[in-house]
């Protein structure tokens, strides 16, 4: 075999691998980009930072809807059955949001000391497998359910990361908070739905 033709093939081989790359990039940036245009066009007026009440159509003083979501291990699982028997916040988050992240690490630090009547649960934006895989790259310490078709976060226009929702033990919701903040406590939104709860 000539040098030319070893050089050829090794051109070759060189385009197709820089091809494969750069459709792997494309294809991440328009999933990416199909996600966030989903999620936009769900934006909803007038509920952004300034509007505690509501996240999206979700407002304080209604029960939390019954939708179905699948865990990490896939299994189809309703609100339901992880709502409405303790208190609880819920995390609405999206895999590989830089604030979604650094809520995710405040509540690291107090997800130990939380007493047994009170829950974290997040619901997440992407695939089973997209979902395990961040929530074990994250460590994240609490339970992680998956919107995988984009309908609870569609149906309820919630396009907003982080948004946090606190239950009572009967499954109303009782505040709401956009958004990750400087001076995020943690301890501010347990108390909300727990006063009894201790530092």
């Amino acid at each position: 075999m000539s040098d030319k033709s070893t050089r050829t093939k090794k051109k070759f081989a060189i385009l197709v691998g820089l091809g494969i790359i750069a459709a792997a990039f494309v294809g991440l940036v328009a999933g990416n980009e199909y996600v966030g245009w989903r999620l936009g066009s769900a934006a909803v007026k007038g509920s952004g930072p300034g509007n505690p009440h509501e996240v999206g159509l979700l407002k304080a003083g209604e029960m939390f809807p019954d939708v179905e979501l699948f865990d990490l291990e896939g299994n189809r699982v309703s609100t339901h059955q992880f709502i409405g028997k303790k208190s609880t916040v819920v995390m609405f988050m999206i895999v590989d949001c830089a604030p979604c992240t650094q809520a995710i690490d405040q509540w690291k630090t107090y997800t130990d000391t939380l007493s047994a009547d009170l829950q974290l649960v997040g619901i997440c934006v992407a695939e089973v497998k997209q979902a395990r895989a961040y929530s074990e790259e994250s460590d994240i310490p609490f339970a992680l359910y998956c919107d995988t078709d984009l309908s609870f976060h569609s149906n309820y226009e919630i396009s907003r990361f982080p948004s946090l929702v606190g239950l009572s033990a009967n499954g109303v919701i009782e505040f709401m908070q956009h958004g990750f903040h400087e001076g995020f406590d943690p301890f501010e939104v347990v108390t909300a739905i727990n006063p009894g709860e201790e530092s």
